[in-house]
């Protein structure tokens, strides 16, 4: 409604899940460094735990991105099974086609499934949202998978997200040894104050309207007030400012518009729900026992007030009268700093994967022409094809960017299938880095991998990347971007070899043979997901933080050395003064300052220090 009138194509604040939208505040990047370390030690089980909206399933999606793509696993989202009912949820979440019937028989399968994926070097983890909501007998089954181990490991990784009295449930003493298992815990706390107008910003920033509508620091503070920093009532509240805003004719947000924006937030969603002074005790502002004490005098008045409405918990303790009811819409996926993240994309997206069957045996002929095309493009031998950038003019030549070719354009990879445009955009990538296999038999073969093991068999590093152009100009390396076209399947696959300030050159080209087209164009259809390369002298861990050691922290610390941000020599332990270097560095390069080594830290780190020959958008590289 309110779109048109900012001049934003989409809602800043829409409370549907959109990964392009992540933010992952301190306390979220602290879970996170858990769950990774977690799994990497496969000691036993991980606890999560949080308020209703504070991030914890966005948590586990951002995890699920991250995991390399020799980590399998099953994700319960809905719990509230019987025993055998969620061991068969959990085969048929790893793709076991079961045929027992009874427990044994479906553990017996499971067990059978992760022999065989740890004989072939792959990790399995189990992941159950909503962990409150399980019976103790269930609890007790899912204590008894960890007992399905090696002599030297355990098979399975589980991970446990749940509200605050998951944490008593586990107390008790029913399930005692369940929680001796748990080897790591951790407690999602809202946003700060700090990281509340950081989200309201960079929510802003991703649909382009930071410089089209403004949120005072007064209006900042007041929603951080009246949502106590639950990501998902700042998007409730939020979204109901741009409507206010809206409808007086105004673009700047200040707290009179808050105040009202919340007044109608708490009528909409507090209307024949609980009393006032019902939500005023659920504040936490008494101590617990003295709590419960007036609850029991005041019960039957309470009763009397809310005609029967049960009093509702698990809300922030800073949250003011009204806007607690706003957890009861659905999960926002909240947003982190547009970062790179590695995992290939979900099983059940065949885009990324070798085609089977007899898909397989017209891999071949549709490859080959794309192949040789690709070939005499790149060329052979002489100066690598990563060795600058692609030029491009500074305005786009031939049509305006306007509906005709925009339809065109969208036309033109419509036409293609998933599978063929993946191969096209992957085949345009390695020619940019000049490791295009020069034959075309050997081409095929490479083309016909899914883009991660197609990375990996020419050399290179892939990763998968959430953010925006802007965020693609600070990295300034082609990608693979993922761009919406309609219809079933919605996406294809696109290589961006090219970027300057509102031209971008692409694969496959567009119906005329023209590899340009507007930046505003490619920022309209594409949502966010793209595929990163890169080289480096070293392998193992993607996400380096405090704590690690090893050959891939030594070379860390001799970058950050080489550069002058680490004065120390390498030792190989990831200790606080090299938390402090990175973080310096990546102050210097508008990063986020969380002292983690991912992905697009590590190419920026790599393109400082000028040695390798990576290919770029625009400029020098």
């Amino acid at each position: 409604m309110y779109c048109s009138f900012y001049g934003i194509q989409e809602k800043p604040f829409s409370i549907t899940p959109d990964p392009k939208f992540l933010y992952l505040g301190a306390t979220h990047k602290e879970a996170f460094a858990h769950l990774v370390y977690g799994i990497r030690e496969r000691g036993g089980f991980i606890a999560i735990t949080g308020e209703i909206g504070t991030g914890k399933t966005t948590l586990c999606r951002a995890l699920l991105a991250h995991l390399d793509p020799d980590t399998l696993v099953a994700f319960i989202f809905n719990p509230t099974l019987l025993a055998i009912e969620l061991l068969k949820s959990i085969n048929e979440d790893f793709g076991i086609s079961s045929q027992g019937g009874t427990r044994k028989d479906l553990i017996d399968e499971l067990n059978r499934f992760l022999l065989q994926k740890r004989q072939e070097g792959k990790n399995t983890v189990l992941i159950i949202d909503e962990c409150q909501n399980l019976d103790l007998e269930v609890l007790e089954h899912i204590r008894l998978l960890s007992n399905l181990e090696t002599d030297t490991e355990k098979l399975l990784q589980i991970i446990l997200i749940g509200q605050p009295e998951f944490r008593t449930i586990l107390a008790q003493p029913r399930l005692h040894q369940l929680n001796q298992r748990v080897t790591v815990r951790y407690h999602l706390q809202p946003l700060s104050r700090e990281e509340t107008s950081a989200y309201v910003r960079h929510r802003l920033s991703v649909v382009g309207a930071e410089d089209k509508i403004a949120f005072t620091p007064q209006a900042l503070n007041k929603i951080y007030r009246y949502t106590g920093g639950i990501p998902r009532l700042i998007n409730v509240l939020c979204d109901r400012c741009l409507l206010a805003g809206y409808t007086l004719g105004k673009r700047e947000i200040d707290v009179a518009i808050v105040d009202r924006a919340n007044r109608e937030v708490s009528l909409s969603l507090t209307s024949g729900r609980a009393h006032p002074f019902a939500r005023f005790l659920r504040r936490g502002l008494l101590p617990g026992a003295l709590l419960a004490a007036f609850l029991l005098l005041v019960g039957y008045g309470v009763h009397l007030f809310t005609s029967g409405t049960a009093l509702r918990g698990s809300l922030p303790l800073s949250l003011e009268p009204g806007l607690e009811l706003g957890a009861a819409v659905e999960d926002l996926a909240v947003t982190p700093e547009p970062t790179v993240i590695s995992d290939p994309p979900p099983a059940a997206d065949a885009a990324s994967f070798p085609p089977d069957g007899e898909e397989e045996g017209k891999a071949d002929a549709m490859v080959a022409p794309v192949l040789q095309e690709a070939l005499e493009s790149a060329g052979t031998g002489g100066t690598p094809a990563a060795s600058g950038s692609v030029a491009l003019p500074a305005e786009a030549p031939g049509p305006e960017a306007d509906g005709q070719l925009e339809e065109s354009w969208i036309r033109s990879l419509r036409e293609k299938d998933v599978l063929a445009s993946r191969r096209e955009a992957l085949a345009a990538i390695l020619a940019r880095w000049n490791l295009l296999p020069d034959s075309v038999s050997a081409g095929q073969k490479v083309l016909a991998l899914d883009i991660y093991e197609a990375a990996r068999t020419v050399g290179l590093h892939c990763a998968r990347f959430q953010g925006n152009l802007s965020r693609i100009r600070a990295l300034n390396v082609p990608m693979i971007l993922e761009i919406r076209v309609g219809g079933s399947p919605g996406r294809r696959f696109l290589a961006l070899l090219g970027l300057a300030e509102s031209t971008a050159r692409i694969a496959p080209a567009l119906e005329d043979g023209s590899d340009q087209i507007p930046a505003g164009l490619l920022e309209k259809h594409w949502f966010g997901n793209a595929y990163v390369f890169w080289k480096d002298e070293v392998s193992g861990e993607m996400y380096l933080m405090e704590g690690m050691e090893g050959h891939s922290v030594a070379w860390l610390q001799a970058c950050l050395k080489r550069l002058g941000y680490l004065d120390a020599k390498p030792t190989g332990v990831f200790d606080l003064a090299t938390a402090h270097a990175l973080r310096a560095f990546q102050a210097e390069h508008d990063l986020e300052e969380d002292g983690i080594l991912g992905p697009q830290t590590r190419i920026l780190l790599i393109q400082s220090l000028k040695d390798a020959n990576m290919p770029a958008l625009s400029g020098t590289s």
